[in-house]
C-alpha cells in the first residue's frame, strides 16, 4: 500500500496543528506573545518590504513588458541559465526584494504563456532570494551587530544564487533552439490597465495573507519546540528568521556561525519553501527543483563564504564600525521607502541595459 507524500504532508500538518493547540492551552500566554511578535513582524517590516515587489512582479508579466525583456535579453540570460530573456526581470526582482516575490514573477511568467513549466521551475529555485533588507540590516545590523558581516553575506547569498542558476542550467536537457512555446490560449486577452490593476492587486494580496499567514503559524511553532542544543538549528530549518536569530546568538567562533547562517538563509527553510508551494501550487509546478536548488546554494553559499574570509579576513577594524541606525529600518514606512527605492533601481538598470542592447543592435 503507498501513500501520496500529499497525504504524507496532510498528516505532517495535521500533528502541527495539535501540538500547536495544546501548547495554546497550556501556555496561553507565551503563544499569544509569539503570535503577538510575528505579526508586528509582518506588519513593519514583510507587508512593506515585499507588498510593491508583488504588485509590480504582477504587472511586469501582465502588460506584456516581459515580452520586451525577452526580446532584448535573451542573447544574455539563455546561455547562462537557459531561460527567456524576461527570467532577468525575475532574476532582478528576486535579488533585490525577498521571498517569495520572484517565485512570484515565476508563476505568472509561467500562467501568461511567456516561459514553459520547466522553466518557471528553475527560476523558482535561483531566483527566489533573500533581500538585502533582510540580509543585511536585519541579519547584520540587528543579529550580528554590523554591517559589514551583513555586505559578507549578501553577497555570498546573490553569487551562490547565480552559480546556482548555472548550474541548473546545465542540467536541463531540453533543445531550447526548437523549445516548445505555449499555445496561445494560455495567454489572457487583452485588458485595459485599470482591470489589470486590479487583477493584481487581488493576486498581491492574496499572496501577502498567505505569507503572513505561515511567518505567524511557523513562528509560533518554533517557539513551542522543547530546548535544546539543536534548537536553533530545527528553528532555522523551519523558519529563518526566528532560526538566524538563534544561530547568531550561538557561542561559536564568528566565521562558522556566518557559514551557518549563509547555508539557511539560502536554503529559506520550510516556511519559505511552503509559501512558494502556496503561490505555485495553482499553476501545478513542482516544488521539487526548488529544493534541490535551495540545496545547491545553500552548499555553494557556504564554500564561498568561507573563500571570503580567507581572501578578506575579519579583524579588529571590521567590528569598530558603529551599526548605521539609518540601515536598519525598524518603522514600515522606513522599509516601504528603502523597498521602493530598490524596486526603481532595479528598473532602471534593467531598462539601462536594453537600452544598451538595443544601441548595439543598431550600431552592428
Amino acid at each position: 500500500m503507498t501513500v501520496s507524500f500529499s497525504k504524507i504532508l496532510r498528516y505532517v500538518f495535521l500533528l502541527c496543528a495539535l501540538h500547536i493547540a495544546l501548547f495554546l492551552v497550556m501556555f496561553p500566554a507565551d503563544c499569544i506573545e509569539v503570535g503577538r511578535s510575528a505579526v508586528n513582524l509582518c506588519l513593519n517590516s514583510v507587508v512593506p518590504s515585499l507588498f510593491p515587489f508583488l504588485i509590480c512582479s504582477g504587472f511586469f508579466s501582465a502588460t506584456g513588458a516581459a515580452t520586451v525583456c525577452s526580446r532584448y535579453l535573451s542573447p544574455i540570460v539563455r546561455p547562462l541559465f537557459k531561460v527567456p530573456g524576461c527570467g532577468a526581470m525575475v532574476l532582478v526582482l528576486g535579488v533585490v526584494s525577498g521571498y517569495p516575490v520572484g517565485a512570484a514573477c515565476a508563476a505568472n511568467l509561467y500562467a501568461t504563456g511567456q516561459c514553459t513549466k520547466a522553466e518557471a521551475e528553475r527560476l523558482c529555485a535561483f531566483c527566489n532570494n533573500s533581500g538585502p533588507l533582510f540580509i543585511m540590516s536585519v541579519v547584520g545590523c540587528g543579529f550580528l551587530g554590523n554591517a559589514v558581516l551583513g555586505r559578507y553575506l549578501y553577497f555570498t547569498h546573490i553569487l551562490s544564487a547565480i552559480l546556482s542558476g548555472i548550474v541548473l542550467g546545465l542540467f536541463s536537457r531540453r533543445n531550447y533552439e526548437s523549445r516548445s512555446i505555449l499555445p496561445p490560449k494560455s495567454v489572457p486577452a487583452p485588458k485595459d490597465t485599470i482591470f489589470i490593476l486590479g487583477d493584481v492587486m487581488d493576486t498581491s494580496i492574496s499572496s501577502m495573507l498567505k505569507i503572513c499567514g505561515f511567518i505567524v503559524f511557523f513562528s509560533v511553532f518554533a517557539a513551542t519546540l522543547p530546548k535544546s542544543n539543536l534548537t536553533p538549528y530545527l528553528a532555522a530549518i523551519l523558519e529563518i528568521t526566528g532560526g538566524i536569530k538563534q544561530l547568531a546568538a550561538l557561542g561559536i567562533s564568528l566565521d562558522t556561525k556566518l557559514c551557518l547562517i549563509s547555508f539557511f538563509a539560502a536554503f529559506s527553510g520550510i516556511s519559505v519553501m511552503l509559501q512558494v508551494g502556496a503561490i505555485t501550487a495553482p499553476h501545478r509546478l513542482s516544488l521539487i527543483p526548488y529544493l534541490f536548488g535551495k540545496l545547491m546554494q545553500g552548499g555553494f553559499s557556504v564554500v564561498i563564504m568561507k573563500v571570503l574570509l580567507r581572501l578578506f579576513p575579519l579583524n579588529q577594524s571590521t567590528f569598530l564600525q558603529e551599526k548605521s541606525p539609518a540601515a536598519f529600518a525598524a518603522e514600515p514606512l522606513g522599509n516601504l521607502f528603502y523597498s521602493l527605492s530598490l524596486l526603481f533601481a532595479a528598473l532602471i538598470g534593467i531598462t539601462a541595459v536594453i537600452s544598451i542592447i538595443k544601441l548595439f543592435k543598431r550600431m552592428f
